[in-house]
């Protein structure tokens, strides 16, 4: 999340057909009212300028829309002490949508909780969790069918692209 951008037009220009508009990075910002601020002065040959968000980078799906930013974003990049990654990956991957009333410290604590730790792999995550688990003699090693619990451990965990395993339940 550190280096989210969005591409910033606005819908009158593009249903004109000028696609013009400029990559904004949103962290140059200490607040969405100041992004919005900057957002409209990129546009201001318009008396209204309708915003359209017609790209972005780096930040969480549920977070942005063609025409919207979620303030809570910018709460969350006040907080130093997080990794923004994990924070990233868990807004994308583990969070259907934001309530209302949630916060950016509600949705740390959380991410936090979930958050099992990062691997190469998952596999890796599987057989480290399962050793520290159980005692395994070397004689049944070979016996154990890691592919299997593999696959019953993702019911119950999610594998980021950036590396990071959830846990589904708090």
């Amino acid at each position: 999340m550190k280096d989210a951008s969005v591409y910033v037009g606005s819908c009158l220009k593009y249903a004109d057909g000028n696609l013009g508009g400029s990559w904004v990075a949103l962290n140059d910002f200490g607040s969405s009212e100041e992004f919005i601020n900057h957002c409209h002065n990129l546009h201001k040959d318009e008396l209204f300028p309708e915003l359209d968000f017609q790209d972005w980078e780096n930040i969480p799906c549920n977070l942005i829309g063609q025409h919207f930013i979620n303030p809570i974003y910018w709460e969350i990049m006040e907080y130093q002490n997080i990794d923004h990654m994990a924070m990233y990956d868990y807004l994308n991957e583990m969070v259907e949508s934001i309530a209302n009333n949630e916060t950016a410290h509600d949705l740390i604590q959380k991410m936090e909780e979930r958050c099992q730790g990062e691997w190469s792999y998952f596999s890796d995550f599987v057989r480290e969790q399962f050793d520290s688990l159980y005692e395994i003699p070397d004689f049944l090693e070979s016996h154990i069918d890691w592919s299997s619990i593999e696959h019953e451990w993702s019911m119950e965990y999610t594998f980021t692209d950036n590396c990071y395993v959830f846990s589904q339940h708090s």
